[in-house]
């Protein structure tokens, strides 16, 4: 097995169920799997709920630029059962936000030129969207930190969560959909390794 250490550009994506995309990784080319996907489609119930477990389903406004975070994120959302929209940019979630019906959303604090704040902005703005809640996802715990303390008083996050700690992100959305008084889960903020697409 070899163990390359190289920072890769967003990989070409595929059409394929279970392949997330392929890039040239140490001369060769490499396919990226999606663990998940390719789990579901083999019918194991590895990753089966409790049947006692009621999971409510919601409608997600996921925004995000990297194509291979987005597919990441929106996988493990869809293996939740939950719906969930992309929008790629700061423009094309106001498109969506307004022209559609979501519970809520969830933006990447890596948006250019601090897309997550200004999006934030033009949400609470935005006439019968203004309560929409607003999830906010970050690579590691020090970018949340960051995040936490440029808020300073302006419109604020509902929550902070890192993007690939998936069980975590899933129980901060059963809180939104729950309506809870909580300020957040009482989860701890893994180390999640930093992606560099």
């Amino acid at each position: 097995l070899d163990i390359v250490e190289e920072r890769i550009n967003a990989p070409r994506m595929s059409e394929r169920p279970g392949l997330l995309g392929s890039a040239i990784l140490g001369q060769r080319i490499t396919d990226f799997h999606d663990v998940r996907a390719v789990i579901g489609e083999a019918g194991h119930n590895w990753l089966a709920r409790d049947k006692s477990e009621t999971v409510e389903r919601a409608r997600v406004l996921l925004v995000e630029h990297e194509a291979f975070s987005r597919e990441l994120v929106r996988s493990y959302l869809e293996m939740a059962g939950h719906q969930v929209t992309e929008a790629p940019g700061t423009a094309e979630a106001v498109e969506k936000l307004t022209s559609g019906d979501f519970d809520l959303a969830a933006v990447s604090l890596d948006l250019p030129e601090q897309g997550a704040f200004r999006l934030l902005g033009e949400i609470r703005n935005l006439p019968g969207k203004d309560s929409t809640p607003v999830l906010a996802l970050g690579r590691a715990r020090s970018a949340i930190e960051a995040a936490r303390t440029e808020e300073n008083g302006g419109a604020h996050f509902d929550g902070f969560e890192e993007k690939f700690h998936h069980a975590a992100v899933l129980r901060w959305i059963a809180a939104m959909l729950g309506g809870t008084d909580e300020a957040e889960p009482q989860v701890e903020l893994s180390q999640a390794a930093l992606l560099e697409a």
